[in-house]
């Protein structure tokens, strides 16, 4: 299934629990897809084409650090942040604890990957190529300063 051409958000997944949304292309948006809540995310996706960040991920509760569980996983993103270059990368995992993002391939950004805040989280095994492209001072997979 294929979520396109979207001022926000081409899927959102808020709250709820035990939503996973797999084989599917959300693309040409401002952003793949929003997910919170616990044990909610992406698996075998393609995000494509988006104009600022490819997903943004949140859930869990950091001050008592109780999960999140959401993820991304077994994804391919790439072509995001085509209009907004810098800090805007293919997972923005915002201020959250206990989330999985991982085995995907990144490619094709002009900054950094993943952007991550928070705690206990899970970030591993990803094939990431040609990132940083129009930008210096960044890394594949930073948090931000300031926490």
């Amino acid at each position: 299934m294929i979520f396109a051409a979207n001022r926000g958000s081409a899927v959102s997944i808020t709250g709820g629990a035990h939503t996973p949304l797999e084989r599917c292309r959300p693309r040409n948006a401002q952003y793949a897809a929003s997910v919170n809540g616990s044990n909610n995310g992406l698996d075998h996706c393609e995000i494509v084409d988006c104009d600022e960040d490819g997903v943004r991920l949140s859930g869990g509760v950091r001050a008592t650090l109780v999960r999140g569980d959401n993820f991304v996983t077994n994804c391919r993103i790439h072509r995001v942040a085509r209009t907004a270059w810098t800090y805007h990368p293919a997972i923005n995992l915002l201020r959250s604890c206990g989330n999985l993002i991982a085995h995907n391939l990144i490619d094709d950004l002009p900054h950094s990957t993943i952007i991550f805040w928070g705690n206990e989280h899970h970030i591993a095994n990803h094939q990431i190529r040609r990132v940083g492209e129009f930008t210096n001072e960044c890394g594949a997979c930073s948090t931000p300063t300031g926490l």
